[in-house]
């Protein structure tokens, strides 16, 4: 198996374009308020396998296996190519209108927002989900873009959201390093939290992943130089992105329950609106960052985080009052510590 990650390429052209590609972990203590910084390349780590490389290394917290998928449905390499004809009619370019936009501007981000939500409304996250036929995610996903597109665009027009998806086989659970994703495209005009919930599980149960996963490592099919060429001129179908890495730590408990880890995306102009979302100990917590080519105010991080919050809590109709805190970016490069 080679050793190249061919995925992890387009993240080291971004890094050379003038993007930040580095994956903020996010080691938050609750009694003090305080808030330690550590950054992965995403050239090196995905979000599951940079997660893993900061917990054994910042907490001495072993992650045993990550996540994978059951290559059964994997079609022929003709299948495959189908898959990826399919794949890439879904990343049709979109053109957003958007309230303000600085198209050419390419820097590292202002900084960013996360919000750190208790177990016990968790639970209640869960079971409004559970009795709704939809889950977290799509919840989550739908209220970010409703709230999005009201403060960042001038219509309501057609949209499109980036959700990672891992397609690690069995071998690759126990590498801790490279980027092994693909990206589902999901469409969220007019939606709901249960056609997003639909729309992921059909794309997942279809095998446009496989399809995805030949796009993922087109520098291996294509070469660096031409991925390189491509990038100075490509066009993108997505307004942002969402990803939830899922429940950590992955076969432990953490010994300190006054303590919680979040993740923190990357945006570029491409993509430039981010959410990662992951249950610590079984709290949920979420980020959200803002492409400076949208938006020089680092409260407005703040301001649309809690509105999201508060467009759940009116469609759930459930109470919540979770710890939001805003991360300015000059603190974290000061402050944090590459690993």
């Amino acid at each position: 198996m080679s050793d190249i990650d061919w995925a992890g390429i387009k993240f080291k052209i971004m890094e050379e374009q003038g993007e930040n590609i580095n994956i903020t972990f996010n080691h938050h203590c609750y009694e003090k308020n305080i808030t330690n910084f550590y950054l992965k390349p995403h050239y090196e780590v995905d979000g599951l396998s940079g997660f893993a490389q900061v917990l054994k290394k910042v907490s001495n917290i072993e992650t045993s296996t990550l996540p994978y998928i059951n290559p059964d449905n994997r079609p022929s390499f003709l299948g495959r190519i189908k898959k990826v004809v399919e794949h890439l009619k879904k990343q049709k370019p979109i053109h957003y209108y958007w309230k303000k936009c600085d198209v050419n501007k390419i820097a590292h981000p202002i900084g960013y927002s996360f919000a750190l939500f208790s177990k016990e409304e968790t639970k209640k996250l869960i079971k409004y989900c559970r009795d709704n036929q939809t889950n977290l995610n799509s919840l989550f996903l739908w209220a970010i873009d409703k709230e999005c597109s009201t403060y960042f665009l001038t219509s309501n027009q057609n949209r499109k959201w980036m959700v990672p998806a891992n397609i690690r086989k069995k071998e690759q659970s126990q590498q801790f390093y490279g980027n092994h994703a693909t990206a589902l495209t999901i469409n969220t005009l007019n939606s709901s939290p249960q056609n997003i919930y639909q729309q992921i599980k059909n794309d997942l149960q279809s095998g446009i992943i496989w399809g995805g996963e030949i796009v993922a490592n087109a520098p291996k099919y294509l070469g660096e130089n031409i991925i390189r060429k491509m990038g100075k001129s490509t066009k993108s179908p997505y307004m942002g992105l969402f990803s939830n890495l899922g429940k950590w730590p992955i076969g432990n408990k953490p010994s300190d329950e006054k303590k919680t880890w979040v993740v923190a995306p990357i945006v570029s102009r491409l993509c430039p609106l981010a959410c990662v979302a992951n249950y610590w100990n079984e709290a949920f917590n979420i980020s959200f960052m803002i492409h400076p080519s949208l938006t020089s105010k680092i409260n407005d991080h703040e301001v649309v985080l809690n509105n999201i919050i508060k467009t759940i809590m009116k469609k759930a109709d459930i109470d919540l009052n979770p710890t939001l805190k805003i991360c300015r970016w000059e603190n974290v490069m000061k402050q944090g510590e590459f690993l």
